[in-house]
């Protein structure tokens, strides 16, 4: 029933663009198009009519959602810096779009799904990510501190993941950070009799050559 539906204005709209291409109404049009396809997971279709839309910028009422849509479309695709180049068009050309904060945020969670940790800590550190809602906040700083902790920035992570818990984060999460702090306490602790270790021998060599 929900696909029938989909697929009914589906094809009002696309008779529309069909009979009125150059309608001030077609750019819109095709956005929604790429929406329905969506919505049946079928990102390549979806793909090919948001990339019109934005490309229909002068006929299309909302185009930073259009582009936001393909960059979020490239992300899910796990083309992570096709994404990325998207998502900057929203911060270069639509900055004051209610999509910017958003935006920002997914431009460092790209930077950390490619392992880049250090443009993603500098995309999430962006003053524009204070804009985000609560949760969308809470996810930030949590893979802020994870960027930090896979860079073995272990006071900075652990910092990050201090200030995580003080948002009220849900128990789920909590535990993560727990876990998170406790592995950074070890990890330091791990450092600390490395560094003990080395210096012992360093010091037993010097005697040795005395």
């Amino acid at each position: 029933m929900k696909k029938k539906l989909y697929d009914k204005s589906r094809d009002r709209l696309v008779m529309l663009v069909n009979h009125y291409p150059k309608s001030e109404y077609s750019g819109s049009s095709y956005h929604l198009i790429g929406e329905t396809f969506i919505e049946e997971n079928d990102l390549n279709k979806a793909e090919k009519f948001f990339s019109t839309a934005v490309n229909s910028k002068q006929n299309n009422t909302f185009v930073d959602h259009s582009i936001f849509a393909l960059a979020n479309l490239y992300e899910k695709k796990g083309e992570y810096r096709k994404a990325v180049a998207s998502y900057d068009k929203i911060l270069g050309f639509h900055r004051e779009s209610e999509l910017a904060a958003q935006a920002q945020l997914r431009i460092g969670i790209c930077y950390y799904q490619l392992k880049e940790y250090d443009n993603a800590i500098l995309e999430l550190s962006d003053p524009l990510t204070e804009k985000l809602n609560s949760d969308d906040r809470n996810d930030a700083d949590y893979i802020l501190a994870n960027a930090f902790y896979n860079l073995k920035e272990f006071d900075s992570s652990s910092e990050a993941y201090k200030k995580f818990l003080n948002n009220s984060p849900s128990e789920d999460m909590m535990n993560k950070i727990r876990y998170g702090l406790a592995w950074i306490h070890f990890q330091k602790e791990i450092t600390k009799v490395l560094l003990s270790s080395s210096t012992y021998f360093l010091n037993l060599k010097m005697i040795q050559l005395l």
